[in-house]
């Protein structure tokens, strides 16, 4: 992906004169890790309320820590995603016309939490801050997102999934709240159905506040609310964090191998998997010059049939082999025989004809190249695979299809 570069937010930024209240201690937050998960935004934007409202309300200082611990807890550039290269990030700290930003980029943590170490109540009331622009600011982020110069490798035009993670104490006055609903409403709009977040983090609990913010994430259907109270210690940030950057790794299947690992994405139902996620089956072995199945084998193909009794899709591919002794074409019919045999028993409990396609191979594929009793037990035998269609996607479409599928599952609540 190209390295991108648009400015997150134009204007001046400009500091209020309000003196900057004593920081809220934040968090000790951990190195992120969250095991079966990966990054599925490709942008993140913080956006701190710096009003007068909040400063009055005292509620300032934790609005700064819990900016804090948020950057702090994000994950690294190279933490596991369904595609390579990293992220970007930014910030924005707000109170009437003024910002403090730190531009939309390359994911920089230093870069992020230096900027956020600057924010002080900002937009001049007499000192004590300006007011609440929360309309103006993701009306501001929206234009920027739109500008944005990359494209993301699944969704020609856009730029992948946007999380942007507004903390504030939601009390707007009036009249500013229902335009922040608006521009809500066009930023979430504005992006293709789940592919932009937009979280609430709450300062306070006032419940007029409680009820805004809520409304707010609400909107989008990979949106979340919590009280910044809430984030206090490491692991509340590092669960808000996967929440808003993460998502499950996929199992399509369900076939207990998570699709970033899985090599048949679609082993039918109820089919036992090896670690690499397909259908294993074992082979059927057989006594000298003999075709009846063994009983461990019987027991083996039992499942087998119930599988493709279940899945009329699923098909398997037979092969029958011999050990080296004796002439080809003996062995021929003998391997012919064998394959027949299991064949009879599937098609007996449960499978169609359509479903299975055999072949005899004689003496000429054997596992082992060894002629110990052993050796020549292990080669007369029935190999059972599953036949699956030929991947038509390469390897970004086969990516995409399991970004979409990690969106659609976080956006489950």
């Amino acid at each position: 992906m190209r390295k991108l570069s648009t400015i997150l937010v134009m204007g001046a930024f400009l500091v209020g004169c309000a003196k900057e209240p004593a920081p809220a201690p934040a968090p000790s937050v951990p190195k992120y890790s969250a095991p079966g998960y990966w990054r599925a935004a490709d942008q993140f934007v913080l956006v701190t309320d710096a009003s007068g409202t909040i400063y009055n309300h005292g509620n300032f200082p934790q609005a700064k820590s819990t900016s804090q611990a948020i950057i702090a807890g994000l994950p690294d550039a190279t933490v596991q995603a369904p595609f390579e290269g990293g992220y970007s990030a930014g910030f924005v700290g707000f109170g009437g016309d003024d910002r403090l930003v730190a531009p939309l980029g390359k994911f920089d943590r230093n870069a992020l939490a230096s900027k956020v170490a600057e924010l002080q109540p900002l937009g001049d009331i007499n000192g004590m801050g300006g007011t609440t622009p929360i309309s103006d600011v993701l009306n501001e982020v929206n234009v920027a997102l739109k500008a944005y110069s990359g494209d993301h490798v699944c969704t020609l035009g856009t730029t992948g999934r946007t999380s942007v993670v507004l903390v504030s104490d939601g009390l707007p006055e009036p009249e500013a709240a229902e335009k922040a609903k608006i521009a809500a409403r066009n930023l979430i709009g504005d992006h293709e159905d789940g592919t932009l977040c937009l979280h609430a983090v709450q300062v306070g609990n006032d419940p007029k506040g409680t009820e805004f913010m809520k409304e707010l994430a609400s909107m989008s259907s990979c949106g979340a609310y919590i009280q910044a109270s809430q984030l206090a210690d490491g692991k509340s940030i590092t669960n808000f964090v996967t929440t808003a950057m993460m998502a499950k790794i996929p199992d399509i299947d369900a076939d207990g191998v998570s699709d970033d690992r899985d090599e048949c994405l679609y082993t039918p139902a109820g089919a036992k998997v090896d670690a690499k996620g397909c259908w294993a089956i074992p082979n059927c072995e057989f006594d000298t010059a003999k075709w009846n199945l063994r009983k461990e084998c019987v027991s083996n193909l039992s499942q087998v049939a119930s599988v493709l009794k279940s899945n009329p899709d699923a098909r398997v591919q037979v092969d029958g082999n011999t050990d080296r002794r004796g002439g080809v074409e003996y062995n021929q019919r003998l391997s012919n025989q064998r394959y027949r045999s299991v064949i009879v028993y599937l098609t007996e409990n449960g499978a169609t004809n359509t479903q299975v396609n055999a072949e005899g191979y004689s003496k000429l594929r054997p596992i082992v190249k060894g002629n110990t009793k052993a050796d020549l037990q292990i080669n007369r035998n029935v190999q059972l695979r599953e036949l699956m269609e030929k991947d038509q996607f390469g390897p970004l479409q086969r990516q995409c299809m399991l970004w979409r599928k990690s969106l659609s599952l976080s956006a489950l609540k």
